[in-house]
Parts: C-alpha cells; structure tokens; sequence
C-alpha cells in the first residue's frame, strides 16, 4: 500500500484519491474484478457509474469483468491533467475530484 501512495504523491495525483485498494487487500488479484467491487462498495456506486482507468492487460481484463467502463491508457504518463480535462468534459466530473 505504502508504494502505490508514494507513487500517487509522486505524480501529483494523490490529492485526487479518496479510497486505495492495493493486491494485499483482497483474494483474489487482477483480473479477477474482486479489487474494482470493492472500491465500487466503499463509495457506494455501481459499475454504471464508474469509469476504471487502467494500463495493463490483465488490468484491463479485470475492469472489464467487474462491468464498469474502462478507460485504456498506454501508461500511467498519459493520465495527465489535460486527460483529466478531457474525462471531465466527457461527462465523468462526479468521480474525479
């Protein structure tokens, strides 16, 4: 858990975080979707109104089996603050801080 907040608070992103699920929190890892419920109950929402950003193939498998929307990027460089702009503007304000 320690690394993906240093991670977060090294790319600035870590004000944006309210709730981190890392590997070591659940039974099952990625793909299965167990990670992604679990954020979805803690904030109380539904796979229709989440978006999973994600950069990994067996990430994006286990997005894609928890029926939320996936967001596919390269790498975490492109989640930027013009990306942020961009989802904002698509509609996607409510769950990015």
């Amino acid at each position: 858990m320690y690394t993906i907040q240093l991670v977060l608070f090294q790319m600035g992103l870590m004000k944006y975080v309210d709730y981190i699920v890392s590997n070591q929190d659940v039974e099952f890892g990625k793909p299965h979707p167990e990670m992604y419920m679990k954020c979805m109950i803690h904030s109380k929402i539904g796979p229709r109104q989440t978006i999973i950003i994600e950069d990994s193939y067996v990430g994006r498998q286990g997005a894609f089996n928890s029926g939320a929307y996936l967001c596919a990027v390269r790498n975490p460089e492109e989640v930027t603050y013009n990306f942020r702009l961009y989802m904002i503007y698509s509609g996607w304000h409510y769950i990015i801080r």
